[in-house]
């Protein structure tokens, strides 16, 4: 029977819910020591081999990376900024963006994209950070996705997002006009 495991890890503590495949709770666990060996135990213990494990991106996302494994729910910002953070400080190295010298950025993308921020999906980040894009859900975590209604929520992971740029403060000009007609007014 496939069984999904939730853990939320911190640095001290260890909270574990396991669903079974219609989404029910089977158990909860609360770990209060989180050392390699209790973390060990539960797994050695609680864990089978078919079971679906899914932890938060946190800051041990390093260890995460060392198994290879991708992240399926996870916010690409989040993510990106978080993988970005652990590159320049295991290897210092940072990535350039944006237009290049003499390249005129407006002209970078089409007109509907212009003005816009973009957000990479789920895939394009982690295709961009080197690793690989986290695989299709299994048939059982599909209907979890339904149960709980989350569906559209991991569709959204899965596409670029474009959503328009926040603007400045309107010109000072304009403020001094308001300011004008207010003062003709009183």
């Amino acid at each position: 029977m496939l069984r999904y495991v939730g853990i939320d890890l911190h640095k001290r503590l260890m909270v574990v819910c396991i669903l079974d495949e219609r989404g029910t709770v089977i158990k909860w666990l609360r770990i209060e020591e989180v050392t390699q060996e209790s973390v060990t135990r539960f797994a050695r213990e609680q864990l089978r081999s078919e079971d679906v494990v899914v932890i938060e991106v946190t800051t041990n996302t390093w260890h995460l990376l060392t198994t290879k494994k991708p992240y399926r729910y996870a916010k690409p910002e989040s993510v990106k900024a978080k993988l970005d953070r652990l590159r320049v400080a295991g290897s210092g190295v940072r990535r350039r963006g944006g237009a290049g010298k003499g390249v005129d950025a407006r002209t970078m993308y089409p007109p509907e994209k212009r003005g816009m921020k973009r957000t990479p999906s789920l895939p394009d980040v982690m295709r961009q950070q080197g690793l690989a894009a986290p695989t299709e859900p299994k048939a059982g975590e599909r209907k979890v996705l339904q149960n709980t209604q989350t569906e559209a929520d991991y569709e959204s992971l899965q596409k670029e997002r474009l959503r328009p740029k926040k603007q400045g403060a309107p010109p000072a000009t304009d403020m001094t006009e308001v300011i004008r007609q207010f003062n003709e007014s009183s």
